[in-house]
């Protein structure tokens, strides 16, 4: 026969036993960029932040941030990549949205945003709007995003379980010059040309 009191010990203990019954998403990053990542700002359309994101993250750095949900989390987290740059004095944001619910697929989306004005400024309403936004110009990726920037090259993984983690990996990016690859072109084409006829 099983004690009267089994039934609340049992609930009790699946309540305080890390949140099992609520939905949560970690994001990590490590930056192996020569950048820092600074001024986070963030907005969450469901659930709220749980391990606030660090207000650095230097070159060589591992950080989480933790958000939480009962039945669900959404939002969204963005960094200032370095410090503003280029004749207009541009800023460069990384963006990454995420929707992690009970029952359904982890979806997760990650861009570059480039703006004078720090991304998700303002009131409620205006971040609102601004997330709104982002969502509909990008596509979600459901396991992994890669993005290349001129200097920077950033991928992201994320899990499929209630407790999601979403991995974010940083590291410089160095394209080829323009000399190098006109060498490559000319020499695939002295390559693979078609010979005349007085050269049969």
């Amino acid at each position: 026969m099983v004690p009267p009191h089994m039934p609340i010990l049992i609930l009790r203990n699946l309540l305080t036993a890390q949140n099992p019954l609520r939905t949560s998403v970690i994001i990590e990053f490590e930056n192996k960029c020569s950048f820092s990542l600074i001024h986070p700002t963030k907005y969450c359309a469901s659930g709220k932040d749980v391990d606030p994101p660090s207000s650095t993250i230097s070159p060589g750095g591992i950080n989480t941030a933790k958000f939480e949900g009962g039945n669900g989390t959404k939002g969204m987290l963005c960094y200032q990549i370095g410090e503003s740059s280029g004749p207009e004095n541009d800023r460069y944001y990384l963006l990454i949205m995420w929707k992690v619910k009970r029952f359904s697929q982890n979806k997760f989306y990650m861009c570059f945003y480039k703006s004078k004005e720090p991304s998700l400024s303002g009131n409620s309403k205006q971040k609102k709007s601004f997330y709104k936004s982002m969502k509909k110009m990008y596509e979600p990726s459901y396991d992994g995003i890669f993005l290349e920037g001129k200097k920077l090259r950033v991928g992201g993984t994320m899990s499929s379980n209630d407790s999601a983690k979403i991995k974010i990996f940083l590291e410089n990016h160095k394209p080829p010059k323009k000399r190098l690859l006109r060498k490559i072109w000319s020499f695939l084409t002295k390559k693979f040309r078609k010979k005349k006829p007085d050269e049969i």
